[in-house]
C-alpha cells in the first residue's frame, strides 16, 4: 500500500498480452487490485484529483496537521478543524467500508495462519495470524483483527491507548486497543480490561497478544477504561463518542453505464438526468427505537431545479466500491422506494430530514438521491470533502483535513422525542 506515489516494480507489472495497460500496469486500478496492491497512483495519474489520499481509507490515522498550533491552523485554513487537534489516535486499521478490506492476496507464512520459519522462527505461537474475511486486507492491518500491533517502547505498565486518552468524535462502533507492558516472556500473560459508560459496564480478560476489545457505544457518551496486566494497571483513560454515523460509501453513478466504478476521490455527489447518488450507512446495535434519526445533506451547487430531488430508500445491502460483483456499477440500482422530496435547496445550507419512520432495524441502510425532472441537476458534498488552505495559489497536494460539517451523515438524538 503506497499513497499517491505508487510505482509497481513487481514482476506482474510488465507488458504482456493479458495486461490491458500494455506495459503500464501501475496505472490500471483493476489490474493492481488483482495483485493485492492498493491503486493509489491510479486514482490521480493525470493530476486531475488533488484529493488522492490513503487517509480516506483508514480509521483514524496519525496526521501531521493535527500537531500544528491553533494559530497556524487558523492562518492556513481559516479555522481550527479539530476540537482537540493535539490528540492523535494512531488508528491505521482500514475503516469500515474501505476498499482495502479483502483486497489483498494470500502470502504463505505471513497472513495465512501458518507458522513458517523464514530467517527466524516465530516469536510466539500464532504470531502469523490468518486473515479475516474472504481475503487478506491490503496494508499492514486487518479490519476486525483481535490483535493491533503498536510499535515502539513498551512501558512497565499497559500503555498507548487507542483511541488516545481524551479523544473525542470516536465512532459508535469501535475496537479499543492498548500495548502490553514489556516482558521477556509473554507465555500465559493476560490482560484484564474494564470499560464503563452509558450502556456499557464490561470486564474482559485477554490472552497475549490479543489486545482489542470491540464494543458498540451510545451517541455522545463519555467512557472510561483501564487495563491491568500482572497486577500492574494503566491510568484510567477516557474518550467521547460522536452522535452520528458517516457513510461507509457514497458515490454518484450514471445508471445507464454498467461496469466497475473505480473509487476516484470526488468531493461531490452529482444528481442529474441519469445520475443517481448512493449513500450507505451502518446503524450500530446501540441505536434503538428511542432515538430520532436524521439524515444530513449539504448542497454544493444548484445548477437547475424546476422539479425536486427525490430521497429514496435503496433496498440492496452489501454494495460497495471494491472490485467485485457488489461494486455499485454492477449491482441492481432499481430497488428504490421514495421517502421524501426536496423542492427547496439553498447552496451551502444544511438539510436535515427525519427518517426515523423508515429505519426498521440496526445494520446496513442505504439511501439514493435522484431528480424528478430530467433537466434538473444538483450536487451535494460527499464524505471526501476536505478543507482547503487559504494561503497561496492552488496546490496539487491538498492536506487531509476532513470537512465533516459538510459530509453526509445520520445523527442520533433523544431530545426531540416525547
Amino acid at each position: 500500500m503506497a499513497e499517491n506515489s505508487l510505482e509497481c516494480n513487481a514482476p506482474d507489472c510488465t507488458s504482456s498480452a493479458d495486461n490491458p495497460m500494455d506495459g503500464n500496469a501501475s496505472l490500471d486500478p483493476v489490474f493492481l487490485d488483482s495483485s493485492g496492491i492498493w491503486f493509489g497512483r491510479a486514482y490521480d495519474e493525470d493530476h486531475k484529483h488533488p484529493f488522492s489520499n490513503v487517509m480516506f481509507d483508514l480509521a483514524d490515522a496519525w496526521s501531521r496537521n493535527r500537531g500544528k498550533s491553533d494559530q497556524k491552523l487558523i492562518e492556513e485554513f481559516g479555522e481550527n478543524p479539530w476540537k482537540n487537534n493535539q490528540i492523535q489516535n494512531y488508528d491505521f486499521r482500514p475503516k469500515k467500508g474501505s476498499t482495502l478490506i479483502d483486497g489483498g492476496i494470500v502470502i504463505p507464512g505471513i497472513n495465512d495462519g501458518q507458522d513458517m520459519d523464514y530467517n527466524h522462527p516465530p516469536l510466539y505461537p500464532g504470531q502469523n495470524r490468518k486473515y479475516i474475511g474472504a481475503a487478506p486486507d491490503i496494508g499492514p492491518y486487518e479490519y476486525g483483527d483481535s490483535v493491533y500491533w503498536i510499535p515502539g517502547y513498551r512501558y512497565p505498565h499497559p500503555s498507548v491507548p487507542i483511541p488516545s486518552d481524551g479523544a473525542t468524535d470516536i465512532s459508535l462502533e469501535y475496537g479499543l486497543a492498548w500495548n502490553y507492558p514489556y516482558k521477556k516472556d509473554y507465555t500465559n500473560v493476560s490482560a484484564t480490561v474494564m470499560v464503563m459508560g452509558p450502556g456499557v459496564n464490561r470486564t474482559e480478560i485477554f490472552q497475549y497478544p490479543k489486545n482489542v476489545l470491540f464494543e458498540n457505544f451510545e451517541p455522545g457518551g463519555t467512557y472510561h477504561w483501564s487495563v491491568t496486566v500482572d497486577g500492574v494497571s494503566s491510568p484510567t483513560w477516557k474518550f467521547t463518542v460522536k452522535d452520528r454515523a458517516y457513510p461507509l460509501n457514497d458515490f454518484s453513478v450514471d445508471t445507464t453505464i454498467i461496469g466497475i466504478k473505480t473509487k476516484d476521490p470526488d468531493t461531490l455527489m452529482v444528481v442529474s438526468n441519469n445520475r443517481l447518488s448512493f449513500i450507505r450507512f451502518d446503524i450500530p446495535t446501540s441505536i434503538n427505537n428511542s432515538y430520532k434519526i436524521e439524515l444530513n445533506l449539504m448542497p454544493h451547487k444548484k445548477y437547475i431545479l424546476n422539479g425536486g430531488i427525490v430521497i429514496y430508500k435503496y433496498g440492496l445491502e452489501g454494495w460497495n466500491q471494491s472490485f467485485n460483483s457488489n461494486n455499485i456499477g454492477l449491482v441492481d440500482k432499481s430497488l428504490l422506494t421514495p421517502i421524501d422530496t426536496l423542492s427547496t435547496i439553498k447552496e451551502g445550507e444544511l438539510i436535515k430530514l427525519d427518517i426515523t419512520p423508515f429505519i426498521e432495524n440496526n445494520g446496513e441502510y442505504s439511501i439514493a438521491l435522484g431528480t424528478m425532472n430530467s433537466e434538473d441537476s444538483v450536487s451535494f458534498y460527499s464524505s471526501e470533502k476536505l478543507l482547503v488552505t487559504t494561503l497561496g495559489k492552488y496546490r496539487w497536494r491538498i492536506p487531509y483535513i476532513p470537512d465533516k460539517s459538510a459530509w453526509p451523515s445520520l445523527t442520533f438524538s433523544k431530545d426531540s422525542l416525547s
